[in-house]
């Protein structure tokens, strides 16, 4: 019995390392080229950009304009033009209406909340008169701005506003 326990959690070990090894960092570009290696975001400056070392430890630097999407330490992060201009975004929930997470000014984490819609149009999610900014946003979609000058949805139920 003792065996098996010990043969259990090394089975256990051995799956989760490869789960690690496995989750790699890549970049797709616009032409819909997959790279992988050690990427490193640099978000600084007025154009981002995402460095990628390969197994051939050859550095790649990549603009937002040459980017459709990247995988860094399991998040998916997208270009999107948003309040500040086009910048890196997380993907924190993807769809018809998609919720990301981006820097403010001045900051290195990832704290502001930004919608953006598939047809292109997007808006900061909104602190204050949050009910007012979303029943204009999502006025095409008129059984959830009901629901949210209810009052049955809130800023709290953001996802849930997402998936209705």
């Amino acid at each position: 019995m003792k065996h098996a326990g010990l043969l259990v959690a090394i089975v256990a070990f051995t799956f989760t390392g490869l789960l690690q090894v496995n989750a790699q960092d890549y970049v797709i570009t616009n032409k819909g080229d997959s790279i992988t290696g050690q990427l490193k975001p640099l978000l600084y400056g007025p154009e981002k950009k995402v460095q990628v070392v390969g197994t051939d430890k050859k550095k790649q630097v990549y603009s937002i304009f040459q980017v459709r999407r990247y995988r860094y330490r399991d998040e998916m992060y997208e270009p999107v033009k948003g309040p500040e201009g086009f910048t890196f975004m997380k993907v924190v929930k993807s769809g018809y209406l998609s919720l990301y997470a981006y820097q403010l000014p001045n900051q290195v984490t990832f704290e502001g909340s930004y919608l953006m819609r598939r047809d292109g149009k997007g808006m900061d999610v909104p602190n204050i008169s949050f009910k007012k900014a979303m029943k204009n946003y999502l006025e095409d979609c008129q059984s959830v701005a009901d629901r949210i000058e209810n009052g049955e949805l809130g800023r709290k139920n953001l996802h849930n506003i997402i998936d209705a």
